[in-house]
């Protein structure tokens, strides 16, 4: 059963929040990217060189990233330039939405 869009970003918002509980403002939302390793939120917020080396610094697996909306996998689709899209303006709402205190997740 494939879930909807808000549960994944409401998951990665549950985690993060346990993670960091600041991350909202060091998301650079001017480059912020699903689809680049680099601009992305474990790209932003984790450490290391890869995507798996920061989402492992971030103590999550690639399925638990994809499960909390911060990749693609078949829940969501298959990635393509607009799965990742639809995935990015999902998430800059949300946090855009969340920094100004008006989200409803």
């Amino acid at each position: 059963m494939s879930e909807t869009l808000q549960q994944l970003i409401q998951r990665g918002i549950t985690f993060l929040d346990n993670f960091d509980p600041f991350w909202r403002r060091k998301i650079d939302l001017e480059i912020f990217d699903i689809g680049n390793p680099a601009f992305c939120l474990i790209g932003q917020l984790g450490t290391g060189y890869s995507f798996l080396e920061k989402s492992e610094s971030m103590g999550l697996t690639e399925a638990e990233a994809c499960r909390c909306g911060f990749d693609i996998n078949e829940n969501f689709g298959t990635p393509s330039n607009t799965t990742y899209r639809i995935l990015t303006a999902a998430w800059v709402e949300v946090i855009t939405e969340e920094l100004a205190g008006v989200w409803n997740g």
